[in-house]
């Protein structure tokens, strides 16, 4: 299965190049709210991994560079207004090393620039040795041309070192001279960073401008699979499955929830994970060992141990009951103490049952009851 969030026409690896029209591909078209989304110029919007953030990424790469005009059948078509800007995307995926984490930085910078179509870019490194440096090198290329800035996984080199106190406070301090780059250009038409966890924006450098919408309703469903956007995209894979599986299409729906599916981002909205939705329809074999929840397992390693759980926690997991306030969600995760319920949250363990303030959602003490997401989140917990 060969299934593009929104982006039929583009090569997922290279979003400047199109596919072969003839190999089959599946479409879940969540196009038509990225204008909306994009109206908040600076911003930044956290999923748990396999949710597609770098496809959303390579789709706001393709409009704000090309328009719609490779997306002409796409929902988007009939509403995006914005016009076409250069556009810097840079992905911070597996940048962990302190020793080589500034030079990749300025690396990737450079590609994302003559990407753009700025020349001069190999210059700059051959000729500046520091990030801060670089930066106002690149920015000297432009020529106060406005620009559009995309940062995909900007949390992974400081979430990468959670257990190393070290690593992560030089990895952060890389962070902090690029965000605060992002912060003070000018002639930026949008930003938008992308990633898993939340930080405290002032510690990262990204500043209080920064809007988060992981948690706007407007944009709960904007990355995942409804129940319904399966059934109609996946129509034969599932009648596929149901056969090998020996199970009706009900049945398999409920098991598919149970593996996959629970996630919420509003208190309202069901959703399943694409990547393990995916990944189930190339070959529909249930496993409690999907990857993702393996993956959000690894994440809270270092700290099993340190935690100290409350005796009913587990109980409370598994009612939906735990509560969580947005601010603790908004910067869950810094060096000095990592909380862990909004932390379960944005890993995808826990998810949102309930919203206990409905109608107001950028309240910073609004309140979520929280719960194991599926059957496959208690089973790894319980593995801890």
């Amino acid at each position: 299965v060969n299934c593009l969030w929104g982006v039929r026409l583009i090569d997922q690896n290279s979003p400047q190049r199109l596919v072969n029209s003839n190999i089959p591909q599946k479409l879940v078209d969540k196009s038509a709210l990225l204008q909306d989304f994009v109206w908040q110029r600076r911003a930044c919007f956290n999923r748990p991994a396999g949710f597609g953030k770098s496809s959303l990424i390579a789709m706001l790469e393709e409009l704000f560079t090309h328009g719609t005009e490779r997306c002409a059948d796409l929902a988007i078509a009939a509403h995006w207004q914005e016009q076409r800007y250069p556009v810097i995307a840079l992905s911070l995926a597996g940048l962990s090393d302190p020793a080589t984490i500034e030079s990749k930085v300025i690396a990737r910078l450079a590609a994302a620039f003559s990407k753009a179509g700025f020349a001069g870019t190999q210059q700059v490194v051959a000729r500046f040795g520091t990030l801060n440096e670089s930066l106002g090198a690149f920015d000297s290329l432009r020529k106060k041309q406005p620009i559009v800035v995309l940062i995909d996984d900007w949390d992974y080199p400081v979430t990468a070192n959670w257990d190393q106190p070290d690593a992560f406070a030089a990895c952060q301090e890389v962070l902090n001279t690029l965000f605060a780059w992002t912060r003070e250009l000018r002639s930026l038409h949008y930003l938008l960073l992308t990633g898993t966890c939340a930080f405290c924006q002032n510690e990262l450098g990204a500043g209080q401008d920064l809007r988060d919408l992981s948690m706007d309703a407007r944009f709960a469903a904007l990355l995942g699979y409804t129940e319904a956007e399966i059934k109609q995209c996946f129509a034969p894979e599932l009648k596929a499955a149901v056969a090998r599986l020996q199970l009706s299409e009900s049945e398999l729906m409920t098991e598919l929830e149970r593996h996959y599916g629970g996630y919420s981002f509003d208190g309202v909205t069901q959703l399943f994970c694409p990547a393990a939705i995916n990944q189930f329809m190339a070959c529909p074999e249930l496993s409690w060992d999907a990857h993702i929840m393996q993956a959000a397992r690894a994440r809270i390693a270092p700290f099993l141990s340190k935690w100290r759980l409350k005796p009913n926690y587990w109980e409370q997991a598994t009612a939906g009951t735990l509560e969580v306030m947005r601010y603790q969600l908004l910067s869950c995760c810094d060096y000095r103490e990592i909380r862990l319920t909004p932390l379960l949250v944005q890993l995808g363990l826990l998810t949102f049952k309930q919203d206990l303030d409905p109608g107001d959602d950028c309240d910073l003490l609004h309140g979520y009851a929280c719960g194991f997401t599926n059957e496959a989140a208690a089973h790894c917990w319980e593995r801890r």
